[in-house]
């Protein structure tokens, strides 16, 4: 019977912390291809562990968040890196709706020179 009783207790406690942890989901676009899913791009929570890819759809989800200010950080390769402020609140789901724009790369004029060795064709 106390076994059965702090099982119970146990049981109430988990639920009653998972019960305070927010959601913070959404979709990421990219803004070069008019809007299109944008497939497995990085999404964290800056200074924490959580983190996740997009999916095919674009599509992403981090569970289970402690309640607080978090800076979420989108990036993919070749397009610019997005951070957007985030508060998560026990209970509730914080939607994030966003797109990346490819990334600006300029490149300096690299000279280029050639060496010619000239030899005679005798014909034979």
């Amino acid at each position: 019977m106390k076994n059965l009783l702090l099982l119970l207790c146990l049981f109430s406690l988990v639920r009653l912390s998972a019960q305070s942890e927010g959601i913070v989901k959404g979709t990421i676009t990219d803004m070069e291809m008019g809007g299109e899913p944008m497939m497995f791009a990085q999404v964290s929570l800056e200074d924490t562990a959580w983190h996740t890819e997009t999916n095919f759809h674009g599509n992403f989800e981090l569970p289970h968040i402690i309640p607080g200010s978090y800076v979420l950080k989108i990036e993919s390769l070749g397009y610019e890196t997005l951070t957007v402020s985030v508060e998560v609140t026990a209970n509730n789901i914080v939607q994030v709706e966003k797109g990346l724009h490819a990334k600006t790369i300029s490149l300096e004029d690299v000279p280029v020179t050639t060496l010619h060795k000239s030899t005679a064709f005798t014909g034979q």
